[in-house]
């Protein structure tokens, strides 16, 4: 049914003359209410509300006739009055006309309404529990799921609305409908099936986001008082958004003097933001979409990786190059298989680790370096004893957001416990997120650093041993102790007197020990006037001087000073590695003439 209703009368205006009057232009046309569940005892007044071509309400012309269409005559009427008049049981929508601008409204007649709500929502990068207490990461894609109930089986089905605003302006508003009949009764998190599912573009997540979920926008269903159908109930709710600072990642692949394995180099073919070797770290940990992936040149080392005290060696010495290039990004020193029982060693809440060239292994190695310790499962050493869930399991429902999958926490177990298969817990994605926001370990993305000759002081402490390793000589940023701690570290000249000195906390290893790496600015005068250099600590002490050790050769960039090979136990053969590179030489303290 079609008829004609006058709303007012008034002689017809020009466009221009209407133009005039404060230039304000009819542009949208609204009936109201836009959705309701009514009764046939209770008629319905509508309502014709016009907006100008700024979106603010203006008074409705008159020049122009205005009608009113009824999708189905046989449920409702409409009077002249504007009056909506109810005759049966059904859906129908009125639709209201003015020129060419149109406003619907949609009816339900039902004697048995729905009872609808949201019990839970959630966006989720990855990982993500019932509170939405795990931060969001800026500029990463994020899966919103809204688990819309009702409180009795029905066929019909419905969708929701999703808005999105930042600093007050609109930048999402789309509907999400579904294909299933019925909505559920109860939340199902463990198929993507049981819920609205949107996937938010990361241009979106960003700091100063907000979201605001409406349920039934196209009034499919016969909604019950007392339904809660917007959430929050007004306004929109702030996403709990963060901006760490860009993830870069250097592979240095590393090369064994003695045995080099360049099956490492197949590994790193190819290898990028999107590359599969990064699937578990991308989805895995609190990086985001711009993350960078460098592969540096290759590392000569003489230490013996079949050995627990080689790879502590390997770790120190991946720890220098990432000190003298500026803490420039999160380095992670890769061979291409395992040559002995260990996979992996991380210094824990700093920006270098070592391993072997497989995805979960390099993930689980920079979790370390993220500040995470071992999830409880398979004999992991130093679980942390407050990781929340049993098992080592993640806990929650995770998503794979390269495949669209979800992840079974009855299934898969933390990446940072020593078992399979791996997701990540919600705990240990928001704890990963907390230290990269509270200074990422040191990152310094620009890496411009001032160099200077510099005394690298090194070593480790591992099952009751201290370790002071030769002295070795470098250009680089001076680096010392950030803080004070139980064991010191000396040089004294020929007297005793004392040329520099300092306390400090080694760092501790995934697997148990502790390394540490200082770069002292180098006086020229301690090439005769440095005689030793002394650590001591709880365990005991060690020293190095001149002809304390067996000679160690650091083969440089004669340009950048950048290590490019450290041969321990250097018998003084020249090695291919060596030509056009700068050598020094130490056996235990450098001395005189001892860059080449």
């Amino acid at each position: 049914m079609r008829k004609m209703i006058v709303v007012a009368s008034v002689p017809l205006l020009a466009c221009s003359d209407f133009a005039l009057e404060a230039m304000r232009v009819p542009a949208t046309l609204e009936l109201e209410p836009r959705c309701a569940q009514v009764g046939s005892e209770n008629p319905v007044q509508l309502q014709i509300r016009v907006r100008d071509q700024e979106g603010a309400l203006m008074p409705v012309p008159g020049w122009v006739p205005i009608s009113v269409q009824v999708s189905d005559p046989s449920i409702a009427s409409v009077g002249d009055d504007l009056m909506l008049q109810v005759k049966g049981d059904g859906r129908v929508v009125v639709t209201a006309s003015m020129g060419e601008m149109d406003g619907d409204a949609t009816f339900h007649v039902s004697a048995d309404p729905l009872q609808l709500s949201a019990p839970l929502i959630y966006l989720t990068q990855g990982a993500q529990n019932a509170e939405n207490s795990t931060r969001l990461i800026a500029g990463r894609d994020a899966l919103l799921r809204v688990f819309m109930t009702a409180d009795r089986a029905d066929s019909v089905g419905s969708g929701i609305r999703i808005t999105l605003q930042r600093e007050d302006e609109p930048v999402l508003d789309t509907i999400i409908a579904t294909e299933r009949a019925g909505i559920p009764l109860e939340v199902d998190e463990s198929t993507l099936e049981g819920s609205y599912n949107f996937v938010i573009p990361g241009e979106h997540i960003q700091p100063g986001t907000s979201m605001a979920i409406e349920l039934d926008p196209m009034c499919e269903v016969p909604v019950a008082a007392g339904s809660r159908t917007r959430y929050p109930e007004s306004g929109a709710t702030l996403l709990n958004v963060v901006a760490p600072q860009t993830f870069r990642q250097v592979f240095v692949p590393t090369l064994m003097i003695n045995d080099p394995d360049y099956e490492v180099f197949t590994w790193l073919e190819g290898i990028g933001p999107n590359s599969e070797q990064m699937h578990l770290t991308r989805n895995l940990l609190p990086v985001s979409a711009d993350l960078e992936v460098e592969v540096h040149d290759t590392l000569w080392t003489t230490a013996n990786l079949r050995t627990w005290n080689g790879w502590l060696t390997w770790l120190g010495e991946i720890q220098a190059l990432n000190l003298q290039e500026g803490r420039r990004g999160y380095y992670y020193g890769v061979i291409g298989r395992p040559l002995g029982s260990l996979l992996g060693l991380a210094n824990i809440a700093v920006p270098w680790s070592v391993g072997v060239a497989t995805a979960d292994t390099y993930t689980h190695e920079i979790g370390h370096n993220m500040n995470l310790r071992h999830a409880p499962c398979g004999g992991a050493g130093g679980p942390d004893p407050d990781y929340p869930h049993i098992g080592g399991r993640i806990g929650v429902w995770g998503y794979d957001n390269d495949n669209r999958v979800l992840k079974d926490p009855a299934q898969y177990l933390d990446v940072m416990s020593y078992c399979d298969p791996v997701w990540i817990s919600d705990y240990h994605f928001d704890r990963a997120t907390t230290h990269r926001l509270d200074g990422d370990g040191g990152v310094a993305l620009n890496g411009f650093v001032e160099r200077r000759e510099v005394l690298v002081v090194w070593g480790s402490v591992y099952e009751g041993r201290l370790q002071l390793d030769p002295a070795i000589l470098l250009r680089g940023p001076v680096e010392m102790p950030s803080a004070p701690g139980p064991y010191t570290v000396e040089g004294l000249g020929p007297n005793g007197e004392r040329k520099f000195a300092f306390s400090f906390a080694p760092l501790p290893t995934d697997h148990g020990g502790s390394t540490f790496v200082f770069f002292v600015p180098y006086d020229p005068e301690w090439d005769e006037g440095l005689e030793r250099v002394t650590l001591a600590g709880p365990e005991g002490m060690d020293e190095v001087f001149r002809g304390s050790a067996p000679p160690i050769a650091v083969a440089t960039h004669p340009e950048t000073g950048v290590i490019k090979a450290i041969v321990r136990d250097w018998d003084g053969t020249e090695l291919p590695i060596m030509d056009d590179m700068d050598v020094s030489v130490s056996t235990g303290l450098p001395g005189p003439g001892s860059v080449r």
